[in-house]
């Protein structure tokens, strides 16, 4: 650990005693050191200076503690915005949701977050088939959706390929329109799984979505899944090409059904619903839309701002914007805006033009304009908007001295030293809402006016609110003034405000690492890949890599890993064992091989004969807790052996038993052999496991 060095180490009266006392050496005729002495009063005042010199010294401002963060790689969490998910009722047909569309809890605003059909269709049931549970024997269990949470197995409890979960419509679904399934899982608090952040994930599972037509069976199309094959809370959004057609029994159904599954816990079902909006705690102010006109000279823009709000039009020529100030031709409709810009092409004579559309909120379109640069160093410019946040902010500055004046796009960075001269950027203080630019040697300053393209805000912790709070709609185009019954069944979460520089550097402090340089690296990197539950990890020393008959190999890295799962001995499967080596392969060392070992377990049988003063009912149970127990715990210590002694020791210390008579205990599974002393010697990946415990206890008085 570096030393910390204190630069302010000497007082006053310390500094002047010490001149004092090397004035003889340097100059013996000077003999008064009184204070009426003008020597003694120039001493005095320089070591004053030299004082207050120090005290600068040693203090570390903001300032020095981002940069040193920065240096680092670590830069202060923004404002992030909380999410919700709504549910709706008494949608009276096919509606379209823009993105961007406004909910309310009290004053705070909810925005969806993509753009969303929802139908009028409910699921109303559902059904889990096993077609693999015998010759020639199919078992089905069926449960109906209520708004009560679910606690159904969607592949029941040992799920299989083939096994198919039928969800049981109200009606039909519209054709060719995307629909998105929401899922909301069942998870215990013992282990929470990793959330799922990427697309790289590989799954853990595959299947597929069927529905019915008049022309049979066909397969629909899935469009995006962030279940991920239902691993996490998510939408799977999907569409139909045909029409459906209801079963013999008269009902509309879809069926997903496994094509491959390598669960390590079966997905249990809470909530499913047809009509859901995910939505963010944001406010959008402003958009930034990239367009490429063609000879048509029109696009369509599927937004909340593109019905409501105002927009500008700026031709885009190497990487200079020219604003347009021709006509503008709106059209709104059903499912988006249509923006036409006539004449555009034949001005430019180009038969393809890129463009960037800025759409803005009518209620603060005064406010886009924080201010005009004057070309001076450190230069700032107090936003009138509150709560806008750094994440999504877009600005451009105009170039006004040019004979036709063209903006250009300003980046946001947290960090001005790590540019150049020329870089356009800028920085957003979001705690002030301060525009910061550069001092021309490090990031340009602006000279021209500055302009807001992307906008959004947040109440950041705010935005976490109660199950229920989110009941107000904001009158939507597509309602058509119609009112709408809309609520969140659970709290929304994720939000929070900006993180100050004590907080970043407690955060930093507190990181797990993110390169596999140590024993405990690999571990802690392995119990957090995402997506997966992980019971326990070892890495095995290298000292026990070269023992005979292990499958090891010296030099290697060799890790042990347990799944967590309903099954007693669970084993890696190929899906998990790739997503383990997804994690640590571009963390390790350069040259270091990895083995991913499944456990090898051993079930261990006690016997035992003992006598107690309690009663024999009660005396057996505690016995039987004790040594479960025992065994749960050396599973989280990776112990190399099971020790007789230990065991013994174990139960003869409990108050309920009076004398051990006799002791032995047994294994099943691989072991190595035992020692002298009758300990059961593992294998290096060996997870032992209390399989069964015999106990023969008699009730003995203290007379006996």
């Amino acid at each position: 650990m570096i030393p910390q060095v204190g630069l302010d180490d000497e007082t006053f009266s310390g500094i002047i005693e010490k001149a004092l006392r090397e004035i003889p050496g340097l100059y013996p005729e000077w003999t008064d050191y009184n204070a009426h002495d003008p020597g003694i009063t120039l001493l005095e005042l320089i070591a004053w200076q030299k004082e207050m010199q120090q005290f600068h010294l040693d203090q570390i401002g903001e300032a020095h503690l981002r940069g040193y963060l920065n240096l680092m790689g670590i830069t202060p969490r923004g404002i992030c915005p909380a999410e919700a998910v709504l549910s709706l009722d008494d949608l009276s047909e096919l509606t379209f949701f823009p993105k961007g569309s406004r909910f309310f809890a009290d004053d705070i605003c909810f925005e969806t977050t993509d753009v969303r059909w929802i139908d009028t269709t409910k699921v109303i049931r559902l059904a889990s088939l096993k077609t693999n549970h015998g010759p020639g024997q199919n078992m089905r269990e069926e449960t109906a959706v209520t708004k009560k949470k679910l606690r159904f197995p969607a592949f029941g409890m040992h799920p299989s390929p083939e096994d198919t979960l039928e969800i049981i419509l109200s009606g039909p679904l519209t054709p060719c329109v995307r629909h998105s399934l929401y899922l909301h899982f069942f998870s215990d608090t013992v282990t929470k799984r990793n959330p799922i952040t990427d697309d790289s994930f590989i799954p853990l599972a595959e299947y597929t979505l069927s529905y019915l037509t008049a022309e049979g069976k066909k397969t629909a199309v899935i469009c995006k899944d962030t279940t991920h094959e239902m691993l996490q809370n998510g939408f799977l959004t999907f569409f139909t090409e045909k029409a459906m057609t209801p079963g013999e029994d008269g009902l509309y159904r879809l069926s997903l059904t496994l094509t491959r599954c390598d669960y390590d816990m079966p997905p249990v079902i809470e909530e499913i619903s047809l009509q859901c909006l995910k939505v963010k705690q944001t406010c959008t102010l402003a958009e930034n839309h990239t367009v490429t006109l063609t000879t048509e000279e029109y696009f369509v823009i599927r937004t909340r701002l593109a019905y409501e709000g105002d927009a500008l039009l700026f031709r885009e020529h190497e990487g200079r914007f020219y604003p347009y100030n021709g006509p503008v031709c709106k059209k709104k409709g059903r499912e988006g805006v249509m923006f036409c810009f006539p004449g555009i092409l034949k001005e430019k004579k180009d038969s393809i033009l890129s463009c960037r559309l800025i759409l803005y909120d009518q209620t603060c379109r005064d406010r886009m304009v924080p201010g005009e640069g004057t070309g001076m160093p450190w230069e700032e410019y107090p936003s009138e908007i509150p709560y806008l946040m750094r994440r999504g902010l877009r600005i451009m500055v105009e170039d006004a001295h040019h004979p036709e004046p063209y903006f250009q796009f300003f980046e946001e960075t947290a960090d001005f030293t790590a540019h150049g001269p020329e870089d356009l950027v800028f920085h957003l203080d979001e705690k002030t809402g301060i525009f910061l630019f550069g001092d021309c040697d490090h990031g340009t300053a602006p000279e021209g006016k500055i302009l807001i393209t992307a906008a959004l805000t947040s109440r950041g912790a705010k935005g976490n609110v109660k199950a229920g709070s989110i009941c107000r709609t904001e009158t939507l185009p597509c309602l058509s003034g119609k009112q709408l019954t809309v609520t969140n069944h659970r709290e929304a979460v994720g939000g929070e405000d900006m993180e100050e520089t004590e907080e970043c550097i407690n955060r930093f402090l507190q990181e797990e690492p993110d390169r596999a340089v140590t024993y405990r690296d690999y571990e802690t990197l392995l119990r957090q890949t995402p997506g997966l539950l992980i019971e326990n990890v070892k890495v095995i020393p290298v000292t026990e890599c070269s023992m005979p008959g292990d499958k090891t190999v010296t030099g290697n890295v060799t890790i042990v890993v347990k799944p967590r799962s309903i099954e007693r001995e669970p084993k890696l499967s190929g899906p998990f064992r790739q997503n383990l080596l997804r994690t640590l392969n571009p963390r390790r060392m350069i040259g270091t091989k990895i083995v991913i070992l499944s456990p090898e377990y051993v079930g261990v049988t006690i016997f035992a004969e003992i006598k107690t003063t309690a009663g024999p009912t009660a005396a057996r149970k505690q016995i039987h807790q004790t040594l479960t127990d025992y065994f749960l715990r050396i599973q989280a210590l990776s112990v190399t052996r099971i020790s007789h002694s230990d065991i013994y020791g174990t139960i003869d210390v409990l108050d309920c038993v009076s004398e051990i008579r006799s002791f032995g205990m047994d294994a099943h599974g691989k072991e190595k052999g035992r020692s002298k002393t009758g300990d059961i010697l593992l294998p290096v990946n060996g997870l032992p496991y209390l399989k069964e415990c015999h106990l023969i206890v008699s009730f003995v008085t203290d007379s006996t």
